[in-house]
């Protein structure tokens, strides 16, 4: 499959590989963050860890998400997604 560098499908796999690499690092300085700052979640008798777990590693996804968002918005001519209601799956309008 050949994919030319002005197509939309080229743009979104880059798009979604730069927000890959954007989340990774952003995750990983957040964890350090939390880990300097002493933002953990301790264990208690509900917790699934054992050992003090950093927390807000989570807001490091939130960037590349958002911006990943704007951009297929801008791809799809900036028009939001269309509602959905419930009784038949249907776009109101």
């Amino acid at each position: 499959m050949h994919l030319d560098s002005d197509s939309p499908t080229a743009m979104i796999l880059v798009a979604a590989l730069v927000g890959l690499a954007l989340a990774a690092v952003l995750t990983g300085l957040m964890r350090r963050y939390a880990l300097a700052a002493q933002l953990l979640d301790q264990p208690n008798d509900r917790s699934m860890h054992t050992v003090p777990t950093p927390r807000g590693g989570g807001l490091g996804l939130l960037p590349p998400l958002l911006a990943g968002w704007c951009l297929l918005a801008a791809l799809a001519g900036g028009t939001p997604p269309t509602p959905i209601n419930a009784e038949g799956l249907q776009p109101r309008g």
